[in-house]
């Protein structure tokens, strides 16, 4: 019998699947988003192209779950993708347009903190934490409502920003929570050994 704990392998025809393609066109946007930061006469084209970046991240998940396209260079794809086109708009709209720069700090700690803390207990567990968090998807929801209002100019965007930021306090304390109670492979290794003793009870029978 296989064993279902078993870390999934990166294959190759992974990257071909449509949710894997998404993620990358994300990262593809995302770093011409950060490139274009560098020029003044590109507004019209980032608008369009973090769009359509939201778009890409609006799909990629649900196509996975709805046609079982799941894989772990998904996994590792997506929160790559994600965090790219939030930076790098953030990034565009503090100092290219008018977004306050204190709530780009805040970002800024926001992000930096659950990134260190990730890594943290990655060195600790050796098992990347990936698990799907509520608070943290509509955190970037705001977010992506932020860039957009910004962007095209929008009334209330100062408003919605706050409550992005809100969000992500939320999603950082969440997220803090969650690797706390992370049980990475201590959680597998007892599973292991709990099944060996299963199997010497059996076998003594």
């Amino acid at each position: 019998m296989p064993n279902k704990n078993k870390k999934e392998k990166i294959k190759l025809k992974d990257f071909l699947k449509v949710p894997n393609i998404l993620s990358c066109i994300r990262i593809v946007i995302s770093i011409v988003i950060i490139a274009l930061f560098f020029v003044n006469d590109y507004l019209w084209l980032i608008k369009w192209l973090f769009v359509i970046g939201v778009l890409t991240d609006t799909l990629d998940g649900n196509i996975a779950r709805i046609f079982k396209q799941k894989s772990r260079l998904g996994v590792i794809l997506e929160p790559i993708a994600d965090t790219l086109l939030v930076g790098g708009t953030v990034l565009f709209v503090t100092f290219r347009l008018d977004l306050p720069k204190l709530f780009f700090i805040i970002y800024l700690a926001i992000f930096f903190i659950g990134f260190v803390i990730t890594i943290f207990v990655y060195l600790i567990k050796r098992q990347w934490f990936a698990e799907k968090l509520v608070v943290s998807e509509v955190a970037i929801v705001f977010v992506y409502a932020t860039g957009v209002f910004y962007l095209f100019d929008l009334p209330f965007k100062k408003y919605l920003a706050l409550f992005s930021i809100g969000f992500g306090i939320a999603a950082l304390i969440d997220l803090v929570i969650k690797l706390i109670k992370f049980k990475g492979r201590a959680k597998f290794k007892l599973e292991k050994i709990q099944h060996k003793k299963d199997f010497k009870m059996i076998n003594a029978k």
